[in-house]
C-alpha cells in the first residue's frame, strides 16, 4: 500500500536576486540556504508598506502585477544585500576589537572566569575551519549576524533546507514521474519522523532566547547559561538528525555534510556572543558586539553626525533636543501613545554614564563594568523605541529621522568602544 500523499512545501521562484557578490562565488547549493534564509524579507519589506495586506494579498499583487512587483522588488533586494554589506564591515570592525584586545590584555582575556560558563562559551563559540569553507563560513556569519534578532527563524529557515535538499535528493533516483511522487512522500514521512521535529526544538529554544535577551536590557546571568546550555543540546540533536548521505544511503550531499553543519556552528556562535555580551567579563569586545546585534548603517546620517560633534559628547541633550522635535511633528493621538512608551524607557541616564566614563578613561579610573551596563541599556532602549516609532508613526520621512537619530547615536557609542580600547593599551604599550 502506498503512503498516504503529502503536499512538499515549494519556495517561490527566485528570479530576484537577493545575493551578495561574494556568495555568486560560493558552491551552488549554498545559493540556497542564503535565498531560503532571505525569501521572507521581501513579502514582510511589502506588507510594512501597506498596513492591512497579508501575505497572500502580496503573492496576487506579485502574480497580477509581475512588472509592477519587478520594478519593487529590484530595489528592495539592493537595500537587503546593502544591509548585508553594512553588517559585513561591522562584524570585521568587532573582529578586530576582539583581535586587539585579546592580544593586549594583561593575561588571556576570558569571555566567562575559568570555569563551567567559560567551557561551554568556547563549545559554542567554536567553529570548525577549513580552507574550502571559509568563504561559506564568512557569508553564514554575516547572514546570521544580520538576523541576530531573530535566531528561531533563521534555524527553522536552516531546517526547511535541509527536507527540501533530503527529499530532492531522494526523488531524484526516481525513473518516471509516479514514482517521483512516491519517493517524495517517502522521504518526506521520513523527514517528519527523524529531523523535523530536532529543527522545530531548536527554533522553539531560540525563541526562547530571543524573548530572554529582549526583554530587558540585563537578562538574569542564570537563565541565559541554562538557555545557552540547552541551545547547545538542540544544536547537537539537530545534527545527528542529518543523514550523511541521502536517504538512499549512497548519496553524499554537500548541503548536509557541510553548508547545514556550518550554519549550526554559526547559530551557536552567535549565540555566544550574545550572552558574553551580557553576562561575561566586561569587555569592549563583548560592548562592540553587543552594539552591533542590529544592523545600523555604515556612517551616521550627517545631520545626526554634526549634532553629535559639537555637543562635546553630551549625547543625552542632542537626543532629548530632536527627539522633542520630531515628536511635535505627529498628529495628537500619534504624539499620546508614542510618549506613554517612551516614559517606560529612556536613553539619557545611559548616555550620561557613557558620557561619565569616557571623561574618567583618559585618566585611567574608568569603569569597564559601568561602560558595559551602560552598552547595555543604549542598545536595548534603542531597539524598542524604534519598534515603538514603526508600529505608532504613519509618516515615513519622520520615521526614517528617527531611526536614523537613534542608529546614529548607537553607531558613535559602538565606534568609541572601539577607540577606546586602543586608548587603554597605547602604542608603546602594546605587546
Amino acid at each position: 500500500m502506498p503512503p498516504r500523499e503529502i503536499d512538499i512545501p515549494r519556495p517561490p521562484e527566485h528570479k530576484i536576486d537577493i545575493l551578495r557578490p561574494e556568495e555568486h562565488k560560493l558552491p551552488p547549493e549554498s545559493h540556497e540556504v542564503f535565498r531560503t534564509l532571505r525569501e521572507h524579507e521581501l513579502p514582510e519589506r511589502w506588507m510594512r508598506e501597506h498596513p492591512g495586506q497579508d501575505h497572500a494579498s502580496y503573492d496576487r499583487w506579485r502574480q497580477n502585477s509581475p512588472d509592477q512587483f519587478s520594478a519593487w522588488a529590484e530595489t528592495q533586494a539592493h537595500e537587503m544585500i546593502v544591509v548585508r554589506e553594512q553588517t559585513a564591515i561591522a562584524r570585521l570592525e568587532a573582529r578586530n576589537v576582539e583581535s586587539f584586545e585579546n592580544k593586549n590584555t594583561e593575561r588571556i582575556w576570558n569571555a566567562f572566569p575559568e570555569g563551567p560558563r567559560n567551557d561551554l562559551f568556547k563549545d559554542l563559540n567554536q567553529i570548525t575551519r577549513a580552507a574550502d569553507r571559509d568563504g561559506l563560513i564568512t557569508g553564514m556569519e554575516v547572514e546570521v549576524r544580520t538576523q541576530a534578532s531573530d535566531l528561531g527563524r533563521v534555524a527553522e529557515k536552516v531546517g526547511e533546507t535541509a527536507a527540501k535538499t533530503l527529499i530532492e535528493a531522494y526523488a531524484a533516483t526516481a525513473k518516471d514521474a509516479g514514482e517521483k511522487l512516491f519517493l517524495e512522500n517517502d522521504a518526506t514521512l521520513q523527514w517528519e519522523q527523524k529531523g523535523k521535529n530536532e529543527f522545530s526544538d531548536l527554533a522553539l529554544s531560540l525563541d526562547k532566547w530571543k524573548n530572554l535577551v529582549g526583554g530587558t536590557a540585563s537578562p538574569d546571568p542564570g537563565e541565559l547559561e541554562s538557555l545557552a546550555r540547552e541551545v547547545r543540546e538542540k544544536i547537537e540533536k539537530c545534527r545527528s538528525a542529518l543523514p550523511a548521505r541521502g536517504f538512499d544511503h549512497l548519496t553524499p550531499l554537500r548541503m548536509i555534510n557541510e553548508t547545514i553543519p556550518t550554519t549550526l556552528d554559526v547559530i551557536k556562535a552567535e549565540l555566544a556572543r550574545q550572552w558574553q555580551s551580557r553576562a561575561g567579563t566586561p569587555a569592549f569586545t563583548g560592548i562592540v558586539n553587543r552594539l552591533g546585534e542590529r544592523p545600523l548603517e555604515a556612517s551616521i546620517a550627517p545631520s545626526v553626525d554634526a549634532a553629535l560633534k559639537s555637543s562635546g559628547g553630551k549625547y543625552r541633550k542632542v537626543w532629548s533636543n530632536k527627539r522633542d522635535a520630531l515628536v511635535d511633528k505627529l498628529p495628537r493621538a500619534e504624539r499620546t501613545a508614542l510618549l506613554k512608551t517612551f516614559k517606560t524607557l529612556d536613553l539619557g541616564p545611559a548616555l550620561d554614564v557613557w558620557k561619565d566614563q569616557s571623561d574618567l578613561l583618559s585618566k585611567g579610573k574608568y569603569d569597564l563594568r559601568k561602560m558595559r551596563e551602560s552598552a547595555l541599556n543604549i542598545a536595548h532602549a534603542s531597539e524598542k523605541y524604534i519598534s515603538a516609532v514603526e508600529a505608532t508613526v504613519t509618516d515615513n520621512n519622520v520615521v526614517k529621522e528617527f531611526k536614523d537619530l537613534l542608529n546614529g547615536i548607537q553607531l558613535q557609542v559602538r565606534n568609541e568602544g572601539g577607540l577606546f580600547l586602543k586608548w587603554v593599551f597605547p602604542a608603546e604599550e602594546r605587546a
